[in-house]
């Protein structure tokens, strides 16, 4: 079977590589740097970086640095690209089969998963993770934070958040000694890292419905701002979501993909946040934009994600889980991509972080390795991006710990 990148101008082949599992290897990236496919939504809007930010990550610094290295990536390398999926509900096997894997291939985050996690679990289990570690090696720990609907962490010991649209409906005094509680407990038990807060603006077709803060842009982004320095006081990192917007998405991306009319101001809210933190993570959603990139994700698209790296290169992106149904298609595939095809795809894209849903098994994430590291061998557009990815993993981590 024969696979299409869809690219600005045209399409370029993807050949199979392996015969244990099926990788996607493309022979170029289409360059960010001229005119993209997705309009360049933030052009216009007076989105410059303060010199600050300009400072700590340059386009050019990383690039620089990274052309000097001659050693190749290692597999255990590569895996600073995965954000591996911790069920704590899982048999003790399961776990033990997991952080065996943690400890031999150092991924670059761990997502918790679970029904009304209590404290003292969540404790157990990032304390297991971490005694295996140095500062510098240990995964981010990370985990889905909304509040309602999403939140992981809510059993004994955590505060139980209401939805994200109830918690920005409290008055100020109310919701910021919420959220100061809540991170309090995250930090105690080791999180260092959480999905949130969703920043999607709502509209009348939503079907996110209560994840969603409000329809009035303004709100959202005094909301979330006050939520990410909230957060950041612990030391704990928000990622905000999901880009480039899909507060009018009407179907469940969960199930089915699905393509928004983006507006100006959903892109206004990202710009604003992006512009004012230094050290912000941004997840990508599988979703499309019609009349801009249609048939295909933006975290699948490199004229997607690299309008958010050109204009936004510190921030760190992240895939929105790749085992949702609203990524495996993909122009000219008949069947369904594999979650390592899939994996492939979003770094050549510009994604520095791969996010997995709670059923993703191990052997799962072993074919994602395999398949990173056999692209990596092959494909030189893939071992440029993965080696800007590696290093703005590393300097998070070194942030957030100094």
């Amino acid at each position: 079977m024969e696979v299409k990148r869809v690219e600005t101008g045209k399409a370029k082949k993807i050949m199979p590589r392996s015969t244990t599992i099926f990788i996607l290897v493309l022979i170029a990236l289409a360059s960010i740097l001229g005119y993209n496919y997705f309009a360049q939504p933030f052009a216009g809007l007076n989105s410059i970086p303060t010199e600050e930010l300009e400072q700590m990550i340059v386009d050019q610094e990383i690039e620089g640095d990274l052309d000097k290295i001659e050693q190749p990536i290692s597999e255990t390398e590569l895996s600073q690209l995965i954000a591996l999926p911790y069920l704590l509900s899982a048999d003790e096997s399961t776990q033990s089969a997991v952080v065996s894997w943690i400890i031999q291939n150092q991924p670059g985050a761990v997502t918790l998963f679970g029904e009304k996690i209590s404290s003292s679990a969540a404790s157990l289990a990032i304390n297991k993770i971490g005694d295996n570690f140095d500062k510098e090696t240990k995964p981010l720990i990370a985990v889905d934070h909304e509040g309602g609907r999403v939140q992981r962490l809510s059993g004994v010991g955590f505060t139980d958040l209401p939805s994200w649209e109830s918690v920005c409906a409290l008055n100020e005094a109310q919701r910021k000694n919420l959220l100061s509680t809540s991170a309090q407990e995250l930090s105690q038990v080791g999180v260092e890292m959480i999905f949130a807060p969703v920043i999607d603006v709502a509209s009348q077709s939503a079907v996110l419905k209560d994840r969603i803060c409000s329809s009035d842009p303004t709100t959202i982004t005094q909301r979330a701002a006050e939520f990410i320095e909230i957060f950041g006081q612990q030391k704990i990192w928000p990622v905000i979501k999901h880009y480039p917007g899909i507060g009018s998405i009407s179907k469940d991306l969960h199930r089915q993909y699905d393509e928004v009319d983006l507006s100006e101001e959903e892109i206004l809210v990202f710009k604003d946040l992006l512009s004012t933190y230094q050290f912000l993570g941004v997840m990508s959603a599988h979703v499309g934009v019609k009349d801009r990139y249609e048939d295909l994700p933006c975290s699948l698209n490199s004229d997607c994600i690299g309008d958010l790296n050109d204009y936004f290169p510190q921030a760190l992106v992240f895939t929105d889980a790749l085992d949702m149904s609203s990524a495996e298609s993909y122009p000219g595939v008949e069947k369904p991509l594999s979650l390592a095809e899939r994996s492939v795809l979003a770094i050549l894209a510009g994604n520095d972080v791969l996010v997995f849903g709670p059923n993703v098994k191990l052997v799962d994430i072993k074919e994602v390795s395999l398949a990173l590291a056999t692209t990596y061998k092959s494909d030189k557009e893939f071992q440029r991006q993965a080696k800007i990815s590696i290093k703005k993993i590393r300097q998070y981590k070194a942030f957030l710990r100094q």
